[in-house]
Order: C-alpha cells, then structure tokens, then sequence
C-alpha cells in the first residue's frame, strides 16, 4: 500500500504539471509568443516545454503501469490470505462447529464473499491512488494560485460531507444483502441435497417455487444496493460542477487577468474533480462490499475460539476395532441401536 501511495502521488505531480505546462504552450500560440511563462516563475521556449512535457507525460505512464501491477499483486496476494485464513480456520475449529454450520455457508464465503473481499482491495488501491493523486493536484494548484485552490478544497469537502449519509445507507443495505446471499446459498445447498427426496414425493413444483423466492429476494436487495451506490458518483459530479460554476462566476466576478494561471488553475479542478469522481465510487464499493469483508473476519474469530481438540499420544494401531453391547437413541428417546456387538478388521 505504501508503495502503491508512493507511486500514485509522485505520478499525479508529473501529470499535474503536464497540464500545467501544456497550458502555458497553449496561451503562447494564442499570443503569437516563443516564450511559454512565466510558469511557475520559469520561461522557455516553445520546443523547450513540448519536450519537457513529453518527459512528463512519459514518466507518468511508466508510474501508473507501475501502479497497475502493484495494484494486481496486492489484490491477489489479500484475496489468498483470506481464503487461507478461513479455510485454515474451519479444519482447525471443533466438531461440533463444523457440524453445527449451516449447508453451503463455507461454499458461499469461500467464494462470493471472497470475491467481494478481492474487490474492496482493488477498490481500497483505486481509492489511495485517486485520494493522493487529487491531493498532489491540490499542492500543484497551490503553488499555481491558492486561493483558488483553497476554494475547490472548500468545496470538495462540503460535497463529501452531503454524501455521507448516503454511505452509511449502502453500508445498512448491502449488510443485508450479505446475509440474504448467505440464506441463499444455504438454502440452495440443502435443496440440491435433497433430489432423491423430491424425485419419491413428486413436489418438484415446490422446490422450484422456493427456488424462485429465494432468487427474487437476493436479486432485489443486490439492486437496491446497486441503485445506492451507482448513484454516488452521478451526484457528486453534479455538485462538483456546480462548484466549478460558482468557482468561474467568481472569477469573473473579480476580473482576472492572467489567462495563463487562470487556465492552468481550470484544467488542475477538472483533472481533480475527476479523481473526487473515482473516490466517490470507491467509497460507494467499499461501503457495500464492507459487511463481506466482516462476515469472513467473524467467522474466522468464531472457528479461532473453539478449537479442535488434540491428543499427544499416538497408538501404535487401531485394528480391529471392536464394539460391545453398544446402543444409541436420538433425543426424543426413540432407540436406533440396542446391544450392538461387532468386530471389524484392518
């Protein structure tokens, strides 16, 4: 992760004075100039900066492909040591735990909620890559005309704080449906065990009706869900380009002159709005993938705190083993065993 942050934040200051730069080009063409800048207190020529631009833009690539595979890599490596530490847990956790688990439960964690977990991790690194990249842009802003940095940081926190209460919503939701899918697969589970039984009392119309409720009630809570989170980034544009709007209006309002800074401070707000675009998604993912990632970390702390019991002392065989006079009854009494004896062999 820190190597992940790293890289993100170094690359969006490359592209963040790319844009910079390729500003200053652009506004000596329209005044017919040689000279880019001052930028940033520096001047040079035109075929100076295009080639200093190209160095930019060049590392930039080489840091997100970079980015890209760290990305991969941790994705993988977190997705493993999951599943390792639930399937782990189960084989070393008591019988009376395993048995007393409902049918499809350890299926269901294993592999949707696994992958569910694979995809906080990949959003979690989207995330740090877009939260250190728009505040790599906000430092290059910063440097370019602050105050009008300072006023998209405004306005970014006061979108962030409107979306909150929709987070916590996603969040309350997809808890839901995590437990929804759990039922499904647990169901689904006892069900296909049960053909033979279905086959013998011809009810296969009622399995297929349980099946069809099950199916409507997982469907619909995943695309309530759905709705919540796809929704973020939507109205988060919205309100950041209204505060991009507000941002011009002012501008206007107090009559700036430089076009050179005023471009420059333009393209770093729309670069970063897209980045606050990428960390609302994320948190919309993250909220609704959150209660899949506790429910394995329950489990796992469940299966820890009863563990199988060991013995120290290894027989030398156990053949033949033999039975005498032994009897079981279930719990309401009824006999199934009276005064079995038997041998068996090796």
């Amino acid at each position: 992760m820190s190597l992940l942050g790293a890289v993100s934040f170094i690359g969006a200051l490359f592209e963040a004075f790319f844009l910079v730069m390729i500003t200053g080009v652009a506004m000596a063409l329209i005044a017919k100039s040689g000279t880019v800048g001052p930028v940033l207190g520096y001047s040079a020529t035109i075929r100076e900066a295009l080639l200093f631009g190209a160095v930019l833009l060049a590392t930039r690539l080489a840091l997100s492909l970079a980015g890209v595979r760290i990305s991969a890599s941790l994705t993988a490596d977190v997705t493993t040591d999951q599943r390792h530490a639930l399937s782990h847990a189960y084989l070393s956790t008591s019988w009376n735990v395993q048995q007393a688990e409902p049918t499809g439960r350890l299926q269901e964690l294993l592999t949707s909620f696994a992958v569910r977990v694979s995809q906080t991790v990949s959003t979690l690194a989207q995330a740090i890559t877009a939260l250190l990249s728009l505040f790599a842009f906000l430092g290059a802003g910063m440097v370019v005309d602050p105050a009008a940095t300072t006023a998209v940081l405004i306005a970014l926190a006061l979108v962030a704080s409107v979306l909150k209460p929709l987070r916590s919503r996603i969040r309350h939701r997809s808890r839901h449906s995590a437990q929804v899918g759990l039922d499904f697969a647990k169901a689904v589970s006892e069900l296909g065990s049960l053909g033979l039984e279905m086959q013998t009392f011809g009810v296969q119309a009622r399995f297929t009706e349980r099946i069809d409720d099950l199916t409507r009630e997982a469907t619909r809570t995943q695309a309530r869900v759905q709705v919540l989170r796809e929704s973020l980034a939507p109205i988060y544009m919205s309100l950041a380009y209204a505060a991009v709007l507000v941002g011009v209006g002012a501008l206007t309002f107090l009559d700036a002159a430089d076009l050179t800074v005023i471009g420059a401070v333009m393209l770093l707000m729309l670069r970063s709005l897209s980045y606050g675009q990428q960390l609302a998604s994320a948190s919309g993912i993250l909220a609704a993938n959150g209660p899949f990632l506790e429910g394995i970390q329950e489990t796992v702390r469940r299966y820890s705190a009863s563990p199988a019991a060991s013995g120290t002392t290894v027989p030398s065989g156990i053949m033949p083993i033999e039975a005498h006079g032994v009897g079981f009854e279930y719990d309401n009494g009824r006999p199934a065993l009276i005064d079995a004896t038997f041998r068996i062999d090796a």
